[in-house]
C-alpha cells in the first residue's frame, strides 16, 4: 500500500480514481463508476496487480480500499 497520501483537491469527488501501488503513486486514470475504471485502466495495458483503487468522497479525503 502506498506510505503517504495521495492530494486530492475538493471537486473531484465522488470518483474511483486509480493509481499505481508504488511510492511514485502515478496516477492512471477516475471514473464514477468502478466498473469502468477497471476497463479504461485495462486498455491502458496497465496491470491490476500494479495499481490500488480509492475512492475519493466529496470532503476530499482519500480511503485506500
Amino acid at each position: 500500500m502506498l506510505s503517504t497520501p495521495i492530494d486530492i483537491k475538493p471537486g473531484k469527488s465522488n470518483k474511483w480514481v486509480a493509481i499505481t501501488a508504488d511510492k511514485n503513486s502515478k496516477f492512471i486514470a477516475e471514473h464514477k463508476d468502478p466498473n469502468t475504471l477497471v476497463k479504461m485502466v485495462e486498455k491502458k495495458g496497465v496491470d491490476h496487480t500494479q495499481f490500488a483503487t480509492m475512492f475519493v468522497p466529496a470532503k476530499g479525503t482519500t480511503y485506500i480500499l
